[in-house]
């Protein structure tokens, strides 16, 4: 055995017998050097040790490699040896801890088929992790502490450069590369449909349609103009710029560090549920600009008459419009349906116009008729208080006039009393005070009761009007109701020519 090997195996055997499989990297200290070379000098010399350092070298890779550490060595003399963890160059401060709990996680590594939720696809909570103690919930950085978890997932549960990893939900999801995939399976990358399901409630708060009404009105002002595009040209692009446009949307919500696959099933999720929708609105413009007699989209329509033609060189059968009833459409007699559709969306949009500026004026006119009933409550309130206060200092004041009565008599019969006297004079004052007062109180309430007069009429001048604006409210309601039942059979027929026009600009030819 050359001196190499036997170098090379010697420092193996020291690494083995003194460190625990996750022991990390840069823990490797003073002391642990100093007994690293003693080890080696009981068996070879000073010289032998520093000429043949890469045999070191090599031994230390490969130990650390076994717990998927990447390291570099320094070395000084024969007194210092330095390891550095070469993914500081990725997670900084975090990478012991990365370390740490990558091999705590490995404990999963042979239960992971119980967190299978659709074929190759796995989701871990946070709660699991946690369980197995890979916890990264210390990182202040969220972009960071998902990039650490993702790893971590990759070493423990050994994946393949084809694997996902992202998260989902905020569960660890993993997406196992799986050789020809259905197409269905491809396009979501097999998610389950629950989940993506959550994502999209999460990402657009329930607000999705208004987002897609948003991206449609844009496409159809732009880059998909069917006062400007071919029939070739839609069916060509439409779909690509379809996803295009709800990438971009979905990306302005999902976070930044959202897994670009993630993003792309996710889009292609949101499509495949609202192709019919989005393409509905497609018709539904075409067919307006047909009615306000726009040449290219009534050519546009011409088009789709299920004849043979040769396009880009090929023979194509061109879709036809048939709409449920199996009757069959064409610029011609869809027009008179378009323009009657227009004319009931304006005259409808008239009324409703009307009806919501009666509303507004109906909820005022409530508002100060509430109002005004609590005015005059008030006021009640307080002229009742008056009275009150009125009975009770004529009550005060007729005992005190009656004591007043009974001390004269008194003193009628006793002759001149000087005690007598004092008592009257006192009585005599306290009853003028409350006269007094109750002149006070007599001209308070002539007050109240004048606002009160005035709150009344208020009252009942409001109350009239409100029944006169309610009664315009239900005639407004009433003409709305008579508009669309005489529109009725045209909004049939026409909704009707929307789903043939969209499923004819869906068609493959």
């Amino acid at each position: 055995m050359s001196i190499q090997t036997k170098i090379f195996k010697k420092s193996f055997s020291f690494l083995e017998e003194n460190l625990q499989k996750d022991f990390y990297c840069e823990n490797f200290n003073e002391e642990l050097t100093k007994k690293f070379y003693e080890n080696l000098k009981e068996q070879f010399a000073k010289n032998e040790i520093m000429e043949y350092r890469h045999e070191i070298r090599k031994a230390f890779k490969s130990f650390f490699s076994l717990s998927r550490q990447h390291i570099s060595i320094i070395f000084k003399g024969l007194n210092t040896i330095v390891l550095k963890d070469l993914k500081k160059n990725i997670f900084g401060e975090s990478s012991q801890q990365f370390h740490q709990m990558s091999q705590n996680l490995i404990k999963l590594r042979s239960f992971l088929k119980d967190f299978e939720v659709s074929p190759g696809v796995f989701m871990l909570s946070k709660k699991e992790l946690l369980k197995v103690e890979c916890n990264y919930e210390n990182v202040g950085d969220d972009s960071l502490k998902k990039e650490l978890y993702r790893e971590s997932a990759k070493l423990a549960f050994e994946l393949d450069e084809k694997d996902l990893v992202f998260f989902m939900n905020e569960k660890l999801t993993i997406k196992k590369y799986i050789e020809n995939q259905s197409g269905q399976d491809r396009r979501a990358y097999g998610l389950p449909v629950d989940e993506l399901e959550k994502l999209k409630n999460i990402v657009f708060e329930n607000n999705i349609q208004a987002e897609i009404q948003n991206m449609i009105d844009s496409l159809l002002a732009s880059k998909l103009n069917f006062l400007v595009i071919s029939n070739d040209y839609f069916r060509k692009h439409s779909i690509p710029l379809i996803q295009e446009s709800l990438y971009k949307v979905a990306s302005i919500y999902l976070n930044e560090d959202t897994h670009l696959e993630l993003r792309r099933a996710f889009v292609n999720y949101i499509l495949r549920e609202n192709f019919m929708k989005i393409f509905k609105e497609f018709a539904k413009k075409l067919l307006e600009l047909h009615a306000k007699r726009e040449k290219r989209a009534e050519e546009f329509l011409r088009f789709y008459d299920g004849k043979v033609e040769i396009i880009d060189g090929v023979q194509a059968l061109k879709p036809d419009i048939i709409d449920a009833n199996e009757q069959r459409w064409n610029a011609v007699s869809i027009l008179p349906i378009a323009i009657g559709k227009l004319r009931y969306d304006a005259e409808f949009e008239k009324l409703n116009m009307l009806l919501d500026k009666t509303d507004e004026k109906k909820q005022e006119v409530e508002f100060q008729y509430l109002e005004a009933k609590e005015e005059h409550s008030k006021l009640v309130e307080v002229k009742n208080d008056f009275d009150k206060k009125l009975r009770e200092l004529l009550n005060e004041s007729k005992v005190l006039q009656d004591e007043n009565y009974a001390l004269k008599l008194e003193r009628n019969r006793s002759g001149n009393n000087s005690t007598l006297d004092e008592e009257i004079e006192l009585l005599v004052s306290k009853i003028r005070g409350l006269q007094r007062e109750e002149n006070g109180i007599r001209t308070q309430t002539k007050d109240v009761n004048t606002l009160l007069s005035s709150a009344e009429i208020k009252t009942k001048n409001l109350n009239t009007e409100l029944r006169v604006i309610s009664r315009r409210f239900q005639e407004d309601e009433r003409k709305i109701k008579n508009l669309s039942k005489t529109y009725a059979p045209i909004i049939h027929k026409y909704e009707l020519i929307i789903d043939a026009v969209a499923k004819a600009l869906m068609s493959k030819y």
